[in-house]
């Protein structure tokens, strides 16, 4: 029996889109034994899909370069984000007791705002 977790998706998938905007940014920091490092290992993007019901989630990559800033996203113009890279996989979430998605890319690009697929 094939079971959630065994499905790749991509971003047009969850976002219905192959760009999202962007409404939060935050670096990803390495833990050693319980204990936040300072070596800065990625990105965290807070998205919605605004083709799709305006879900909101989070992708996290791997690169540390400044894509997008906490400042441009609050000067109130819309930033659209692809990735190269992507993965999105469902995972049970233990303390939910319910399945979560889980994404992950390799680098974010700035892009105009796509149009609605038909998925």
């Amino acid at each position: 029996m094939m079971k959630p977790n065994s499905i790749n998706l991509n971003l047009e998938n969850i976002a219905k889109s192959s760009s999202v905007r962007v409404i939060d940014v935050a670096p990803r920091f390495e833990f050693k034994d319980g204990e936040r490092t300072d070596n800065h290992t990625g990105t965290t993007f807070t998205l919605i899909a605004e083709n799709n019901a305006f879900e909101k989630f989070k992708i996290s990559t791997s690169d540390t370069k400044d894509v997008v800033t906490k400042e441009q996203i609050e000067q109130g113009t819309p930033i659209f984000l692809s990735f190269e890279g992507f993965v999105g996989k469902f995972y049970w979430n233990t303390r939910l007791n319910d399945w979560a998605l889980s994404c992950k890319a390799e680098k974010a690009m700035v892009v105009k705002p796509a149009t609605k697929t038909n998925a």
